[in-house]
């Protein structure tokens, strides 16, 4: 009996001992840790801080400016003659179309559309140029008809000269990929050109291609009309 009684006087003395330290340790607790509700408060004004910061970067990304601009410049309906030819020691050969520029997407890329011929056959090509925000620095992407790969440039432009300049890559048959570097000279509202250096066989850099585009007045009021029929 004495046994029993001494085993369960202990045990009530340990439970007592056990909630007073728990109570001790609260109290400590509770004197220590700052307020949930300040510390949850403070985190939920830097949570809504980034994510402004992080919506304004982003509506900077996404928004045309002046650099979208300047690729306005070259909208609308233009007749082309193009002049090429695949060596330095070849002659040119000439061919003719028509290229209808506009700008997409609320002003972010521009569009070309061209149509013509190129030896006798029919020639359709589109390209698509933007300026990237974030990489500061013009993209550009060009297919059509007479091949199944893709040119695609990087570039800057000059507004004083009115110069857009790229380098990139095509895809051909002989070599699977050639350089390329690509020059846009803005003169006036009507008239621009586009020229194209490739490497010849000597590696050294020649003029491939030239593109002279003259603006369709008559062309340019119905291509109006029809973006505002678009836009209606």
């Amino acid at each position: 009996m004495q046994k029993i009684f001494y085993v369960k006087f202990c045990s009530t003395i340990f439970i007592i001992m056990l909630g007073f330290s728990s109570s001790i340790l609260t109290s400590y607790a509770e004197q220590d840790a700052p307020d949930e509700k300040s510390k949850k408060t403070e985190e939920s004004a830097k949570n809504d801080q980034q994510a402004e910061a992080m919506e304004e970067k982003w509506m900077e990304f996404a928004s045309p400016n002046e650099n979208h601009e300047a690729l306005g410049l070259m909208t609308g309906d233009w007749n082309y003659v193009v002049k090429f030819k695949m060596t330095p020691d070849s002659e040119f050969e000439e061919s003719k179309g028509i290229s209808r520029n506009k700008m997409i997407m609320g002003g972010r890329y521009l569009r070309q559309r061209v149509q013509g011929t190129t030896n006798g056959n029919p020639f359709q090509g589109m390209g698509y140029i933007g300026y990237d925000n974030a990489k500061k620095q013009y993209e550009a992407i060009w297919f059509d008809n007479l091949g199944t790969g893709f040119m695609t440039g990087t570039g800057s432009y000059d507004p004083k000269t009115k110069t857009f300049s790229e380098e990139g890559t095509f895809s051909n048959p002989f070599s699977g990929e050639s350089k390329f570097r690509g020059v846009t000279k803005i003169f006036d509202d009507n008239n621009f050109t586009y020229d194209m250096y490739t490497a010849g066989p000597d590696g050294k850099e020649f003029l491939q291609m030239e593109i002279s585009y003259s603006r369709i007045e008559d062309v340019k009021e119905k291509s109006q009309k029809e973006d505002k029929e678009e836009k209606e």
